[in-house]
């Protein structure tokens, strides 16, 4: 018998800047606030099974080896929840709701929690242990890689512009992309059309011993005029115009 994947309800924590409000926040338990969140509207762990969790991560966490695993820990969920880390860099999260999509299709499940968490203001650092202390070599930090060859490892800025040259897309159009993208931003915060779906965050006051609640984005968003992007860095290498 066919069966079809149907999304019941999505949920998010508020968007913050790298070293902001969230920064004492790690990964998973930002993902932990959320599923929490969605078990709080739904009530779907008091309706019926949830088989398991997925969660993806590009940076995976400071603290938990399996950020799924951690995450689900910090709920209602039981213990007995399996729950799977999926890491496919930026499309993490939606590889975790195909996976549990799969899941689904295969008749090896039918409710599961799937999603993504992030914090760079956690990103952590790894050191080898197979440098011997008495040679007199301190630790290092590894330097991340995305490829086993190093002209492959570039940032998400340097694979922009290479797609810019790839098909030849004008300064102008990027700009105008830019500047909608923005503008919906805005109109979206200020309709406050998202809100119903928005998780609060309690994090500790500034000068006071009371907590404060963190709604939308702790970052406001701005309203440049078209032409200002106009004056903003044009590239990273220097091939690019």
């Amino acid at each position: 018998m066919s069966r079809e994947v149907v999304f019941v309800e999505a949920v998010r924590t508020p968007f913050g800047r790298m070293g902001g409000s969230l920064r004492n926040h790690y990964a998973s338990k930002l993902a932990g606030i959320g599923i929490q969140g969605l078990l709080d509207k739904t009530k779907i762990h008091e309706k019926a099974h949830v088989d398991c969790v997925f969660a993806g991560s590009a940076t995976q966490c400071s603290t938990a080896l399996n950020i799924a695993r951690h995450a689900m820990l910090c709920t209602d969920l039981p213990q007995s929840t399996s729950a799977s880390f999926i890491e496919m860099q930026c499309g993490s999260a939606i590889d975790a709701i195909n996976h549990a999509a799969w899941k689904i299709l295969a008749n090896q499940a039918d409710i599961i929690i799937a999603g993504g968490a992030e914090s760079y203001s956690q990103f952590s650092f790894k050191f080898t242990a197979s440098n011997p202390p008495y040679k007199l070599i301190p630790p290092m930090p590894i330097q991340p890689q995305m490829s086993p060859r190093p002209e492959e490892c570039i940032g998400m800025g340097l694979t922009a512009e290479n797609l810019q040259v790839m098909y030849n897309i004008p300064r102008e159009a990027q700009d105008e992309f830019a500047y909608n993208s923005q503008m919906r931003a805005k109109a979206a915060q200020e309709a406050g059309y998202f809100k119903d779906e928005i998780i609060p965050v309690i994090t500790p006051a500034t000068k006071k011993p009371l907590k404060s609640y963190l709604m939308w984005m702790s970052i406001p968003v701005r309203n440049p005029p078209l032409k200002a992007c106009s004056n903003f860095v044009r590239y990273l290498k220097k091939t690019v115009q």
